[in-house]
């Protein structure tokens, strides 16, 4: 089974030139826990939520301040505070390749792109998760090997 059949195509992205505000923003009203973060139509960073937290609350901690915190998140870009590490995986890649980099790697969430590169979707360990919990095992263990 290809990695195309479970991958979710909406996602959010930002620019690494947008300011840490827009992120905030975004994380307060969507239920997400990825952002994708693109420069030209190819991506170039990845910021989650428990990234985010981890550097609001250090603002927190530095000014003592939620308030001058808050104003102080459009001051830094996105590009500044965004994990520059990005893995990806094909959208005609199996199954098995994305529960492959899970295990390895300590990602929650891959972008998913074409042939061109282009990006497509994103699959996470929760979307594999709960196809798997929708199958019978033995159906599973052939449509995903």
């Amino acid at each position: 089974m290809p990695v195309s059949t479970l991958m979710s195509r909406k996602f959010h992205v930002v620019s690494d030139h947008d300011n840490v505000k827009l992120v905030k923003e975004i994380f307060d009203r969507k239920s997400v826990s990825h952002i994708l973060v693109m420069r030209h139509e190819r991506i170039v960073g990845t910021i989650t939520r428990c990234e985010f937290l981890n550097f609001f609350s250090g603002l927190n901690k530095q000014f003592e301040n939620e308030r001058l915190a808050q104003s102080l998140l459009q001051s830094y870009t996105v590009g500044e505070v965004m994990n520059h590490k990005v893995t990806f995986i094909e959208s005609n890649d199996r199954i098995h390749v994305a529960l492959e980099m899970f295990r390895d790697n300590v990602f929650a969430a891959l972008p998913v792109v074409d042939e061109m590169d282009r990006l497509v979707g994103m699959i996470t360990a929760s979307d594999i998760i709960q196809a798997l919990a929708k199958e019978k095992a033995t159906e599973l263990h052939f449509s995903i090997f």
